[in-house]
C-alpha cells in the first residue's frame, strides 16, 4: 500500500483494489483508508474487503465478465 506522506490539510486518503481471489474465483473489492488527525500527523488506518461477484473463468482471456 503506497499512501502520501504525512502533511498539513491532508484529512483522508483511500487506496482501492479490485483482486480476484482463486481459491473462491470471486471479484473482491479492497479499500484501504488512512484517516489523519488535525495535527496532520497521527492517523488511524483501517481497510475493508467486499465481495462483488463470482468471476468466470475463459481459456482465451483468463477471466470473462460474470458469466
Amino acid at each position: 500500500m503506497t499512501l502520501d506522506s504525512p502533511r498539513k490539510g491532508l484529512i483522508k486518503q483511500e487506496l482501492i483494489s479490485y483482486e480476484i481471489d482463486e481459491q473462491t474465483s470471486m471479484l473482491i473489492k479492497k479499500t484501504h483508508t488512512r484517516r489523519y488527525a488535525e495535527d496532520g500527523i497521527d492517523y488511524i488506518d483501517s481497510h475493508t474487503s467486499e465481495p462483488l461477484c463470482r468471476a468466470a473463468v475463459n481459456k482465451e482471456t483468463q477471466f470473462d465478465e460474470d458469466g
